[in-house]
């Protein structure tokens, strides 16, 4: 379509034309205007078709007319494993094309597989797996699926929607010829490696702040680079991506100033868990690395002591290493080599608030963390946090969190494990989030 015909487009069409353009560029997914037939040379490739020519180029499947009462979607997967969306707009000779995207990295064995089918040899591997890097992923099919639905009929309300799922054979191609070309060195793949060195440093810079919603956005960012494939397999690539990101959390977490010992805490949990998914859908599904970008946040919200004084911070490091004993005065100065006035006077004038209310607060957090992984027997929590009066816990509990732990225990119990709820409590200079009733994410759980 000219882009005279294209700025003569309007109604109901346009408007579905506009809300799925932005979408879908929003994620990183390239749409355009095509006419019929479509030359698989003529689609989008992020690389692909310029190292490998088909003679004669295979065509795209057709998809019927829509109308407004009957709106027809085409999903295509062409003979390279990349995918596209074709909706023909109804009223018009108008088609957007979306794509392409991939349902999943392709593994080893696939590529293998695909070079076999084209006659490619296989010597040329390195050279082509490069291309797939940049193509953008979408594994939420059912979503994807359920997106398209609701744009159409929010905009011809009561249409139908009728599917059209087509594949290209692979064996459409009579002769395949690789052509060698320095695909690394163009200058929209030295763009694309720059973009996300560029995000990563933002986000990271984000963790070390303790910043959540900026590193959230960053985060976003980068998933919508993509997924590089290294290893072949998809699973492989997932856990390596997540592997290398909760180490660059532990270094941002540390020139933020959080002991080693936290940061050893939260970082060895993320590990058992990513190394434990047997799949790729699991993998993608936990969220895993949203989950880690929050813990991290809090931990440096919570535990940062890039702003006290050296002694200072090895007071509060001391107090987070044996917050779950029984810790007084004197035995924090001795261990220390401080004189207990002047302990008292550094961590007032820090802190903002005495030493003995610190620690308090401290067992009150512990303690309501294990509440939250569904602890409720209050003698056991109290003694658990280094209490072993089960009374005094009791009247600090009421008098720090405003509410009895018999009575926060029963609130736990009302809410399900599906339906989490957020809640934040300040005190003095920091604040605290917590998670009901589930405890797993829990900052420095």
């Amino acid at each position: 379509m000219t882009n005279k015909s294209i700025s003569s487009f309007s109604g109901p069409a346009a408007t579905l034309h506009t809300l799925l353009s932005r979408f879908f560029e929003g994620i990183r997914v390239h749409t355009q205007f095509v006419s019929s037939p479509i030359q698989n040379a003529a689609l989008p490739d992020y690389g692909i078709r310029a190292m490998i020519m088909l003679k004669p180029d295979p065509v795209l499947p057709q998809v019927p007319p829509s109308s407004p009462d009957q709106i027809r979607i085409g999903l295509i997967e062409d003979p390279f494993l990349c995918h596209y969306i074709l909706l023909p707009y109804p009223e018009t000779s108008a088609q957007l094309l979306i794509g392409p995207y991939l349902h999943a990295m392709p593994a080893q064995r696939d590529l293998l597989h695909l070079f076999h089918t084209l006659k490619i040899p296989a010597s040329e591997f390195d050279s082509l797996v490069p291309c797939y890097d940049d193509i953008p992923l979408i594994t939420d099919l059912a979503m994807l699926e359920s997106f398209l639905t609701a744009s159409v009929q929010t905009v011809f309300p009561g249409a139908g929607v009728i599917w059209h799922k087509e594949a290209v054979a692979a064996d459409a191609a009579d002769t395949v010829l690789l052509v060698r070309e320095a695909e690394d060195s163009a200058p929209s793949r030295l763009d694309a490696v720059e973009s996300r060195y560029r995000i990563e440093e933002e986000m990271l810079d984000a963790i070390r702040r303790g910043s959540l919603e900026t590193a959230e956005q960053k985060l976003s960012d980068l998933e919508r680079q993509g997924l590089n494939s290294r290893s072949g397999s998809t699973l492989r690539d997932g856990k390596n991506y997540l592997i290398i990101m909760n180490t660059l959390c532990r270094i941002a977490a540390r020139q933020a100033g959080i002991h080693p010992y936290d940061i050893d805490q939260v970082s060895r949990k993320f590990s058992i868990r990513i190394e434990n998914y047997a799949n790729y859908q699991d993998l993608f599904h936990s969220q895993l690395q949203r989950a880690m970008i929050r813990q991290y946040c809090m931990l440096i919200q919570n535990h940062s002591t890039s702003g006290y004084s050296p002694t200072m911070r090895r007071i509060l490091h001391y107090i987070w290493v044996h917050e779950d004993e029984s810790l007084t005065l004197t035995d924090l100065a001795a261990a220390m080599h401080l004189n207990r006035n002047y302990l008292c006077s550094l961590f007032r004038r820090e802190m903002g608030e005495t030493l003995t209310d610190y620690i308090n607060r401290r067992k009150i957090q512990a303690a309501v963390r294990l509440m939250n992984t569904g602890r409720t027997d209050i003698a056991a929590i109290a003694e658990a946090c280094g209490m072993e009066n089960a009374n005094y816990f009791s009247r600090l509990f009421k008098r720090t969190e405003g509410i009895t732990a018999t009575d926060y225990i029963r609130m736990l119990h009302r809410h399900s494990a599906s339906s989490r709820r957020y809640y934040q409590s300040h005190y003095g200079r920091q604040a605290v989030w917590k998670i009901l009733p589930d405890g797993n994410d829990l900052p420095g759980a």
